[in-house]
């Protein structure tokens, strides 16, 4: 049976990791509809439309990401209506042995560049009194998976920042939630072993993959709610 739900129309959207996977999904749904859509990504991206204005660069450097944000927000009419900090790596080499540049990545990426996104987007929400900022996380963050310690544990710092910063803006009419997602398929989920992928299967009461589809349509939701709640995720048995 098909889903209902409003469409977000003629805002400003900023997304990282808009070259593949959610990010590249969720942008072009959102330019469909009168949207502007601002994206990141390392990698090249297949997105033409005159609405979406794209910067590659890796966001393992905060510095380049610093420049970006603050090149496009120079306009003082620019304004972001919903922030999605996407933008995710998962370290391949699933032995606890990690190379000190898989660590920082790791962090940097997952972490570190959606806090700084985030401090400076959220005090242009707070000045317009409104917006709506998600982060895309992971059931990783709370399974205690072996092979996924820095993945899991970058996912789990960011849920906390999350959690935090959504109490201490709530009040400006700026509204926080987490998407925690299954593992979807994706080129990031192609790293992960098929055998640790069906044993994570097992530990939900549904065993549906997460979809794009599902992912886009939440945050159409979250978007119209006048409390968008924390967590949006499957329960666990």
């Amino acid at each position: 049976m098909a889903e209902y739900f409003a469409l977000i129309k003629n805002k400003n959207i900023l997304i990282t990791g808009t070259s593949g996977g959610i990010g590249n999904y969720l942008a072009k749904n959102f330019l469909k509809n009168g949207n502007k859509v601002w994206g990141c990504s390392r990698k090249k991206n297949n997105i033409k439309h005159k609405n979406f204005f794209h910067k590659r660069f890796d966001l393992s450097d905060p510095k380049k990401l610093i420049y970006w944000t603050n090149r496009i927000s120079k306009n003082k009419n620019f304004k972001i209506d919903i922030l999605i900090n996407n933008a995710a790596v998962y370290e391949k080499n699933l032995s606890f042995f990690h190379s000190k540049k898989n660590i920082t990545d790791s962090y940097k990426i997952n972490c570190i560049s959606p806090i700084i996104l985030t401090n400076i987007i959220s005090k242009m929400m707070l000045k317009n009194k409104k917006g709506l900022i998600i982060f895309i996380s992971s059931v990783a963050a709370i399974l205690d998976e072996p092979g996924t310690s820095l993945y899991a544990s970058s996912k789990a710092a960011l849920e906390s920042y999350a959690r935090i910063i959504r109490e201490e803006i709530s009040k400006f009419n700026v509204k926080v939630s987490i998407i925690r997602i299954q593992y979807i398929k994706t080129s990031l989920s192609k790293t992960v072993n098929k055998i640790k992928l069906s044993a994570l299967r097992k530990k939900f009461i549904s065993n549906k993959i997460g979809s794009k589809e599902k992912i886009y349509s939440e945050i159409n939701k979250l978007y119209f709610k006048k409390k968008a709640p924390l967590l949006i995720s499957d329960k666990l048995k």
